[in-house]
Order: structure tokens, then C-alpha cells, then sequence
């Protein structure tokens, strides 16, 4: 049985062969060592004992012994795989390092307005990918992209992971650009005499009684 001592300082595991019990038994009240020793010759020798077991069993009594067990064994399996831990805790603070950062932009609510001019106007204001959440004051970057674009009614930047989502909605009243009228000349749709002309815009080429054939013009645009 191992108790709290051995696990602390560490122990081995020894075996004798069934025929050696009784010569190890003896070895053991000699040395003053403590063991208990089962029937099939198996033993547990406590580390700060094993020197001293090894030397006086030398010569007199066939065993195997295992490495150290317990917590100094455990310590030296760590010492071997140092290079497996130290990439385990490379790739777990990589991962918490990398969580906390910006690997995608996605634009909702835009029709008018293309999303990559959106994603361009959030890098002007200081947010592209690659940029740490931490370090983003979102109330600025929304501000700026309301004054870039006088389309945009409301604008909202929210993370989920490592994606942020910029949901805006485009303003409701369009200003569509006014064109000028194109003018065109005022033709007759039929043989007739001019009674009366009334000209708001354009100039007329005939006058009231004149005698018009369809297709003249009355008013040149």
C-alpha cells in the first residue's frame, strides 16, 4: 500500500521471486526498512531507502526494481517532455491571444451603399482586421462612418468571436439628382391656320393667321 509519504517523495516497485521472500524479508528487518511483502514476492521501497536496499541486496538477492514513482516521478516525465508543454502552452496562448482579435468584417443592411467602401471607411477611422477588440473605441468609429456617409441613418458594430458585424440602415429619403428639362421644338400634327399662339418657353417661328402645313414648326425649342 502506498501512503502519503511515498506519493510526496516518491517510491518503487520491486519484485523478488516467490523462493527470495523469506531471505528479503530478513534483508529488510536488518536495514531497518519498512515493507510490506506480498505472497508473489512484490514490494514497495520508498525513494530515500532504494540506495541503501540496492547495496546491502547486492550480491545476495535477484530483484527488479522500476523507475522512481510518485510525485518526483511525475516532475521527471514533465523534465523529459518539456518541449511537448512548452508547445501545449504556446498554442494555448496563442489561442487566447488570437481570440481577442479581428479576422473578419461582415456589412449587413447596405443596398445602396457597397460594402467594400464601408470596410474602407472603418480602416480610415482606425478598424480593420487584424485590430485587438480591446483597443477599438466603437462610439468613434460609428461616428465617423455617419459623417462619411449622410445615407446611413443608424449604424451598429458588434462582435461575435473574432467576426465583427456592422449593421446600418440607410437613410429613407433619397435626394435624386435634378435633371434640367430637355426642350424640343413644337411641330404641327396636322394641315391648319394659326389662330392664336401662346409661346412660355421657346421662341415662336409663326404668327396668328399664318397658314401652317403639318409637320412646320410653330415654336423652335
Amino acid at each position: 500500500m502506498v501512503d502519503i509519504d511515498s506519493i510526496i517523495f516518491g517510491y518503487r516497485r520491486a519484485v523478488v521471486e516467490p523462493s527470495c521472500t523469506s531471505k528479503l524479508l530478513n534483508l529488510l528487518l536488518k536495514i531497518g526498512i519498512s515493507a510490506d511483502v506480498t505472497t508473489d514476492g512484490a514490494f514497495i521501497v520508498k525513494e530515500r531507502y532504494v540506495k541503501i536496499f540496492k547495496a546491502k541486496a547486492a550480491g545476495r538477492i535477484r530483484y527488479e526494481m522500476s523507475d522512481v514513482m510518485g510525485a518526483p516521478g511525475a516532475l521527471a516525465a514533465l523534465r523529459h517532455r518539456a518541449g511537448f508543454i512548452a508547445a501545449v502552452a504556446l498554442i494555448f496562448i496563442t489561442m487566447l491571444f488570437t481570440s481577442e482579435m479581428v479576422w473578419d468584417i461582415r456589412v449587413e443592411g447596405n443596398e445602396r451603399l457597397r460594402e467594400s467602401d464601408v470596410i474602407e471607411a472603418l480602416s480610415d477611422s482606425g478598424f480593420e482586421i487584424g485590430d485587438f477588440w480591446r483597443g477599438m473605441d466603437k462610439n468613434l468609429i460609428e461616428t465617423n462612418l455617419l459623417l462619411d456617409f449622410p445615407d446611413i441613418s443608424w449604424i451598429s458594430i458588434n462582435r461575435r468571436g473574432t467576426v465583427a458585424y456592422v449593421r446600418i440602415k440607410e437613410s429613407e429619403n433619397v435626394y435624386k439628382e435634378e435633371y434640367e428639362p430637355r426642350y424640343s421644338n413644337i411641330v404641327a400634327d396636322r394641315d391648319a391656320v394659326i389662330e392664336d399662339i401662346i409661346v412660355e418657353s421657346g421662341v415662336a417661328v409663326v404668327r396668328k393667321g399664318d397658314v401652317v402645313r403639318r409637320g412646320d414648326i410653330l415654336i423652335s425649342g
